[in-house]
């Protein structure tokens, strides 16, 4: 089973790093863009744990190492065994056509959804005694 762990700065964090990809984009002549924000991705593969324990397991690496509890948020993603269908598959675009071997996923995070696998449930996370501003 895959899991996937998106880590992200608090929104009551400054991000100097999505601030200065923000002002060189508008630079560059997207002037619509208003701000960035930036974060890590981690892929973990694990053996023999059912959705619901993969879930937590994965939920306890964030929390020891993964994310930072005091400046940063994560989500973990697990996704369908190899060789499902993907649980929200994406219709091809013209320029993928009908033999194409990936598709995107409309997470709107650039990742990449392979058919053999797809998400089957996600968590989002705050650590303990913080509050969700504004996040989903």
């Amino acid at each position: 089973m895959r899991a996937r762990v998106y880590v992200t700065l608090k929104p009551s964090v400054f991000d100097p790093q999505g601030r200065v990809v923000a002002d060189a984009l508008v630079s560059l002549g997207y002037d619509d863009v208003r701000d960035v924000r930036q974060g890590k991705f981690f892929e973990v593969e694990l053996d023999g744990l059912e959705t619901s324990e993969a879930k937590s397991r994965v939920a306890e690496m964030a929390d020891k190492l993964l994310a930072n509890p005091v400046i940063e948020s994560y989500r973990v993603e697990i996704l369908d065994p190899v060789g499902h269908t993907p649980v929200h598959p994406r219709p091809l675009t013209a320029a993928q056509g009908e033999g194409s071997s990936r598709e995107s996923s409309s997470d709107g995070l650039g990742s990449v959804a392979h058919p053999a696998s797809g998400p089957v449930g996600s968590v989002d996370h705050e650590p303990s005694g913080s509050t969700n501003r504004g996040t989903s």
